[in-house]
């Protein structure tokens, strides 16, 4: 029996091996054939054909009316063709829960903390804010070139004079700040200066004068444009015994610098500033483009890391129903 048994597993599998012989098992499946229909159906020759089947001979049965037919075993190894040949109608379903791949997490984590530095850094850029305490006055001005002009023993070719309106704290307290300096340096790099407060005061019996305070200099430059050609405090004259209204008024500033510079000079020359008067400060951030930029580009990409995680969270909650529903 043991023998029997091995004997035709061997036919089985030596029928399976051959595509002739598991092209008999299909035709024979749907039932008996003659000899002469399989060989049409195969195109073989008749002593092949012949060949296989003696090869076959526990799988297949010859009827008394010539037709072939399968046996026990050729039925079993039939289906156990099949069952090899059945193509899966569905992919096998994995029932692991796929793991998030390391690096997915390793760049989660340092977009976030790139978020947090840009939030953190813009809330910071935020929270600079800076105090103009000055302001320029308007300046009209002329240059007059090419004419040399002697001070001691100095000679200058170049004449800048320009015309201020007075600012608010020397009309109001008699004092003010001034600041004076070149908005370019170019080749402009030390001369003189002359600073005249002109004011118009009451005279002895009615009647008004006029007087002038001056003052005066050298400078230098290192050649930046944050080089000043005077910087400090101008005042006019009080009278004592008049009322407020009665004190001398400013009414004009006027500035000279010799220098001597080969630049052709087509914008104002000087820029004249002064502190403003009181409290009238103006705040600014000077750095709040930036700051938005910051702010934004944090809120962008925390909002994309978020989107991902849920995304990540959903997914994972769906393939655990569908693994559910599988089971």
């Amino acid at each position: 029996m043991v023998e029997f048994e091995e004997e035709t597993y061997s036919v089985v599998f030596s029928a399976l091996k051959h595509p002739i012989r598991r092209k008999i098992l299909r035709v024979l499946a749907e039932g008996p054939c003659g000899f002469a229909d399989m060989q049409k159906l195969f195109n073989v020759s008749s002593p092949f054909l012949t060949y296989h089947l003696e090869s076959m001979k526990e799988l297949v049965l010859k009827s008394e009316s010539g037709r072939y037919e399968l046996s026990n075993a050729g039925e079993g190894a039939a289906a156990l063709m099949r069952k090899v040949e059945e193509t899966p109608k569905t992919l096998p379903i994995d029932t692991k829960l796929p793991r998030s791949k390391p690096i997915l997490r390793i760049v989660q984590v340092a977009l976030t903390l790139a978020a947090i530095g840009l939030l953190i850094s813009g809330v910071y850029l935020v929270s600079i804010t800076t105090f103009e305490y000055r302001y320029p006055l308007y300046v009209d001005w002329g240059v007059t070139s090419g004419i040399t002009q002697t001070v001691g023993d100095l000679a200058f070719t170049t004449q800048i004079w320009a015309n201020v309106p007075p600012p608010e704290a020397l009309i109001t307290n008699r004092t003010a700040e001034l600041f004076v300096r070149f908005p370019s340096v170019n080749s402009t790099i030390a001369g003189m200066y002359n600073i005249s407060i002109w004011y118009v005061s009451h005279g002895v019996g009615g009647g008004y004068t006029f007087g002038e305070e001056d003052y005066s200099g050298n400078f230098t430059s290192s050649g930046t444009n944050e080089d000043y050609i005077f910087m400090g405090l101008v005042s006019v004259p009080t009278s004592n015994g008049l009322s407020i209204d009665e004190q001398p008024r400013p009414y004009n500033i006027n500035i000279v610098v010799l220098t001597n510079s080969t630049t052709l000079m087509t914008a104002p020359p000087l820029v004249v500033e002064s502190t403003m008067y009181g409290n009238a400060f103006d705040g600014g951030q000077p750095y709040g483009t930036q700051a938005f930029m910051c702010l934004s580009a944090g809120i962008l990409i925390l909002g994309a890391v978020l989107a991902t995680s849920m995304a990540i969270h959903v997914n994972s909650h769906f393939q655990k129903e569908n693994l559910k529903r599988l089971k």
